[in-house]
């Protein structure tokens, strides 16, 4: 698959949104809009995770070793810059003398933030299959909550709390690869959309609590979008507009309804219609991509690309250093007015993770990534 540099622009524009909604006093501009609305940048490296993981996978189907292969190169991308976050997490812990918590060390490290709560997810689910007539409207008003201003003085491992999303994509990768190697496209299509279905259920009985289980569909609307990508390609030219015309449709009236339940606090079934958007956009990238539309030539900016290639330890390491500077700010800084130290905590803080994360990416992580191709060919040319 030819790389698609434009995706590297959405990654930059989606984990600008989680800071955004991470960092005061930026999540309080427009009546909190940032903080209600940041989750959309995770949904969106959801769906482009989902999208490119099912890619990869259905070019190996018949490749030696597929197995082998793609878990080694999720390690390779994966485990270098996850397991520095450890160590500068709970490193700046040991320094500033907090408590070495063991179970949720091990939790981090087997990447099981996102079950917490599965069980009652799955609790929910059941009651409501046993008493449908009590459960909760998918339409039922919701009362607004505004969201916290910023965190509370916390110890440093409540900084890895967005690693939950990393919890769902390790698990994703985990599970879903034997489906898609296994299985014919019409019978992934299939499974696809049972999960969706599910993922839709989870959220209802669950009121929108985020777990593994209510997040697993976004991933799988990225895989839908490969598995339409690849199909696309061997239909004529009229069949193509016309599904290309439906699809921006589509998309165009889940925005409306997305807009209208969020607005009215009617949002359990927002996450299923922003996938549709979602979806729809992705189409319309991967059509466009490479051309002259402003849109596309926007995120091949060099300066999104460069975030964008960088941006999975900016989403690391984002939350930590916050928590870090915020640290300093408070023993340092205490002559400070309170708005002068919200800014310098931000502003300090998005600067350090930049760099961190463009030295991690110059130093540690693109030195071992070099050695991904020489390791794929090692595992193919060994027996089957």
């Amino acid at each position: 698959m030819r790389r698609i540099v434009e995706l590297d622009g959405i990654r930059a524009l989606a984990v600008g949104l989680v800071i955004l909604d991470h960092y005061a006093p930026f999540r309080h501009f427009a009546h909190y809009a940032p903080a209600r609305f940041g989750g959309i940048g995770v949904d969106v490296f959801f769906v482009l995770s989902g999208f490119l993981i099912t890619s990869i996978l259905l070019r190996s189907k018949h490749e030696p070793h597929p197995y082998k292969v793609f878990y080694a190169r999720r390690s390779v991308r994966i485990f270098p810059a996850f397991i520095l976050l450890l160590v500068f997490v709970y490193g700046a812990g040991a320094l500033l003398g907090e408590p070495f918590e063991t179970k949720k060390f091990v939790a981090q490290a087997l990447f099981l933030r996102s079950f917490k709560g599965s069980g009652a997810v799955i609790h929910g689910t059941l009651a409501m299959l046993a008493h449908p007539w009590t459960t909760a409207g998918l339409f039922q008003f919701r009362q607004p909550v505004t969201p916290p201003y910023d965190y509370g003085r916390l110890p440093m491992s409540a900084s890895l709390g967005p690693t939950w999303s990393l919890s769902v994509e390790e698990w994703f990768y985990f599970l879903w690869a034997p489906i898609v190697l296994l299985l014919s496209r019409r019978k992934i299509v299939i499974v696809s959309l049972v999960f969706c279905m599910l993922g839709l259920l989870f959220r209802w009985t669950s009121l929108g609590q985020t777990t593994f289980l209510t997040s697993l569909d976004v991933l799988v609307v990225g895989a839908l979008l490969a598995l339409w990508r690849d199909h696309r390609s061997s239909l004529e030219a009229p069949t193509v507009a016309r599904l290309d015309l439906g699809i921006s449709a589509l998309a165009l009236i889940a925005a409306i309804g997305w807009t209208a339940v969020t607005w009215f606090h009617r949002d359990l079934i927002s996450l299923t219609l922003l996938e549709i958007v979602v979806f729809g956009c992705f189409a319309w990238l991967l059509r466009h991509n490479g051309g002259k539309n402003p849109i596309a030539v926007l995120l091949r900016w060099q300066p999104l690309l460069y975030i964008g290639s960088i941006s999975y330890m900016i989403y690391l390491i984002h939350l930590p250093l916050y928590f870090l500077v915020r640290h300093a700010v408070d023993v340092y800084g205490t002559t400070l007015m309170q708005p002068a130290q919200e800014w310098i905590i931000a502003i300090a803080s998005a600067i350090l993770a930049l760099i961190f994360a463009a030295a991690s990416w110059r130093f540690y992580e693109e030195p071992i990534l070099r050695r991904k191709e020489s390791m794929t060919r090692r595992l193919r040319a060994e027996p089957q």
